[in-house]
């Protein structure tokens, strides 16, 4: 009687063990994830704004599992591609700069999937050294079906647009029918800065309209993964910062052959989560190292916390124009501490000195703002911060109000403090230090 007991619990526990495999492990989906340049949260349809048009990003998230607490790992280009592709914060990885590199041993995407059997490509916007340590199939964008027609599944497919990144359109959209983010001064040249971002914004919903039929005329689609996101923020106090307006990022998930119990996902997040989730819907084993986590038990239904905190960083040398100005933050979901870690320098880009380190200026959209600066805050507030930031996001997710070194918050802020310092730490991130190592750059060619 007990050996027959025995053996029922035996297989009970098999039974169970398997029922926690994922359909998709048993399968190897293929997976798809499409990535827009420089878009931001709030600029959809599908999140409330009015006036861009966004039917195809519309249509699939309406039909996606959306989570609403994702967060890039650095509002720049480079740092968060890294991010992506390793599952490594940005020090950690060593592409802490725009148009840095990534370090020689750090394993990447196209490894841990080549290794699992997959066809790794990556389309369209690289943005990522070296190409030694990615080993992508590089695809040009008109090369796809080509690429397609002549490899057979299983396949990892990452389209990376390079809309809605500037320069951008002109006279394709109203510029009086457009929404003036917080923080940003309602001028005519920043309307029309807007209006071209959001001619850009309808050609990336056309690009993924695209790429969603391609897949679906090869019929790949029936048993995979896809996912819609962007890579961080547009624009002041976005692109280039620690702020919300930069680091939460639209995300969104579908399904085909694979079922998943989720309808939305409130939890913190991270682009650093998206290769283990490859890596475990692929079938293989997710190594300790990494910083990210596999979704698949947030995706799956489960409840559970799956980061207290969420970091981000940004470093200013390396970008056109671009002088020293470090900046770290983290968040637990309600608070929010930033740290610049130079208050005494001055914060510069391309938006405010040119190129080459120009002091003249030469954007339209700076030039209003200078000449406003007497009754507009956020002129200075953009280039001068104080050492230390402190939000309420739940009362404050647009960053207007900072509570750092107030009585009330001092525990908070200690806090948060110090849980930054200890994952700089961690990071190998030594701050100022780091960031003085990097050489001041000079650009003289622009790229869309």
């Amino acid at each position: 009687m007990k050996i027959k007991h025995l053996i029922i619990l035996s297989l009970v526990t098999c039974f169970a063990q398997l029922a926690r495999i994922s359909y998709a492990q048993l399968t190897h989906p293929n997976l798809f994830l499409f990535i827009a340049d420089d878009l931001s949260k709030t600029d959809l349809g599908v999140t409330g704004n009015k006036f861009v048009k966004t039917p195809t990003i519309d249509a699939f998230a309406n039909k996606a599992i959306s989570f609403t607490n994702m967060y890039t790992a650095s509002a720049m280009c480079a740092p968060a591609r890294s991010a992506l592709y390793t599952g490594l914060y940005p020090h950690r990885n060593g592409c802490h700069m725009n148009h840095g590199y990534t370090k020689k041993d750090v394993i990447t995407l196209p490894v841990y999937l080549k290794n699992l059997g997959y066809k790794v490509a990556l389309v369209h916007k690289t943005h990522i050294k070296p190409a030694t340590v990615y080993p992508f199939d590089y695809v040009a964008k008109d090369s796809l079906e080509i690429y397609l027609n002549k490899t057979s599944s299983p396949l990892c497919v990452i389209f990376a647009s390079k809309e809605p990144h500037g320069p951008h359109k002109k006279d394709a959209h109203s510029p009086d029918s457009v929404n003036i983010p917080p923080k940003w001064l309602d001028t005519q040249s920043t309307r029309n800065t807007l209006a071209g971002y959001y001619a850009d914004i309808a050609e990336l919903d056309k690009e993924f309209s695209d790429f969603l039929n391609l897949l679906s005329a090869h019929k790949l689609q029936e048993n995979a993964v896809t996912i819609f996101t962007s890579d961080h923020g547009h624009g002041f106090f976005a692109k280039w910062s620690c702020y919300e307006a930069g680091l939460q990022i639209p995300f969104y998930v579908q399904s085909n052959g694979i079922t998943f119990k989720s309808k939305k996902i409130n939890q913190l997040t991270s682009f650093i989560d998206v290769l283990p989730t490859f890596i475990e819907l692929a079938g293989g084993k997710i190594p300790d190292s990494l910083d990210g986590k596999s979704l698949l038990t947030l995706l799956n239904g489960e409840t559970i916390e799956h980061h207290k905190y969420i970091f981000a960083n940004h470093t200013n040398r390396g970008i056109i124009s671009g002088k020293t100005y470090p900046i770290r933050s983290i968040t637990d979901g309600k608070w929010k501490y930033i740290r610049n870690l130079c208050p005494d320098s001055t914060f510069q880009n391309i938006i405010t000195n040119g190129r080459n380190f120009e002091t003249v200026v030469t954007n339209k959209n700076w030039q209003e703002w200078l000449d406003n600066r007497d009754t507009w805050k956020w002129v200075d507030y953009y280039q001068k911060r104080p050492h230390e930031e402190l939000y309420n996001l739940e009362r404050d997710p647009n960053e207007m109000n900072n509570l750092a070194n107030k009585d009330e918050y001092e525990k908070i802020q200690k806090q948060l403090s110090k849980e930054l310092t200890a994952w700089m730490k961690r990071q190998g991130d030594a701050g100022i230090e780091a960031e003085l190592k990097v050489p001041l750059r000079s650009f003289t060619k622009r790229t869309k």
